[in-house]
């Protein structure tokens, strides 16, 4: 008697380790030459296997292996209900701060970001911050390893964080300018040098020969206390506004410190000067009117109010014989003006 053989399918003779994953249809992925290392093309399903994934062993992802109960030696492997997102394989080290969307920054060609750009405060992020590291602002801590998966994870904070330059960078000025930075200094700017400073916006506006001096002129660098405490910084705020805090005073202290009244920073020089002193009046007409400042007060030396030096001489004596000589020898007195007229 002949029995025709049920062998139309595998499944008659063989154990379906899939258990009906593939609808017996095992010829689509095995032959009879050999059933191990069955070729699938991965691409013909929802996960198309690029970069890093290709070539990897299906049971790297397709973990659901256990031994059927035929034989020791049989595996049985689930194929079915496996994530495709990258959370179910890979540990997130951001720890869901950036969500699930890990394609959105990563690939699966290195799985290192190459590039990122970051989708608000553009202007924040050009300029001497465009080459930055990530880590010199988004700095990682010390690692832990979760109970769970045992896989290090980095402790980095992506989101929220400060953009304030202090944030970052140390108050060179301490405290004297507070934290308002871009209103002098700009990201553009190499080294963040400063642009964006008018002495016009201070209490002491820059003119003449002042316009034109390097800020060190005037703001030294010193040691002492400052708003933010004690250390030393460029002094800004408390620099002292009267002409002798630059000025050496060549008067000797003879005039006020009111040095506008005579002087003004286009030059400095005093192009005219007019005697305020009401007592002069009757003595400063004619020839008198006509001298030059140097005819009366010239340069001596001697004691002035601070101290001995060399200056020229302000406070004169008014008495014709001062200045001339007394052709009449003194025979009709010192009263000049009773006969001369300058």
């Amino acid at each position: 008697m002949k029995v025709k053989p049920k062998a139309d399918t595998c499944a008659s003779c063989h154990v379906d380790v899939h258990r009906g994953n593939f609808k017996q249809d095992c010829k689509a992925c095995h032959s009879e030459s050999g059933f191990s290392k069955a070729p699938f093309d991965h691409s013909k399903t929802m996960f198309a296997l690029t970069g890093k994934h290709n070539g990897l062993a299906c049971e790297a992802c397709h973990k659901s292996v256990t031994p059927t109960a035929r034989t020791a030696s049989s595996r049985v492997a689930d194929f079915r209900g496996l994530k495709s997102t990258c959370v179910s394989c890979h540990t997130d080290v951001h720890q869901a701060a950036l969500g699930t969307a890990c394609e959105s920054c990563h690939t699966s060609t290195s799985f290192r970001v190459t590039t990122f750009t970051h989708p608000r405060l553009q202007e924040f992020f050009v300029g001497q911050h465009a080459p930055v590291a990530c880590v010199k602002c988004h700095v990682p801590e010390a690692p832990t390893r979760p109970t769970r998966t045992g896989a290090t994870v980095l402790n980095v904070t992506f989101k929220n964080l400060p953009t304030t330059c202090v944030s970052c960078h140390s108050d060179v000025h301490l405290g004297q300018e507070g934290s308002d930075c871009q209103s002098c200094h700009t990201v553009q700017a190499p080294k963040f040098a400063l642009q964006g400073f008018s002495h016009t916006k201070t209490s002491f506006a820059l003119t003449g020969r002042h316009e034109a001096l390097a800020c060190v002129e005037c703001h030294k660098r010193e040691t002492g206390a400052f708003p933010a405490g004690a250390g030393t910084a460029v002094r800004l705020k408390g620099v002292a506004r009267d002409c002798q805090a630059c000025h050496a005073d060549v008067h000797l202290g003879q005039l006020t410190v009111a040095c506008a009244t005579c002087h003004q920073t286009s030059s400095f020089k005093v192009p005219a000067y007019v005697h305020r002193n009401r007592t002069l009046s009757g003595f400063l007409v004619g020839s008198h009117a006509r001298a030059t400042c140097v005819a009366c007060h010239k340069p001596s030396t001697g004691r002035f109010p601070q101290g001995v030096g060399t200056a020229i001489r302000f406070k004169v004596e008014t008495q014709c014989v001062s200045c001339h000589t007394d052709v009449h020898r003194g025979s009709l007195g010192p009263r000049c003006g009773d006969c001369h007229r300058p």
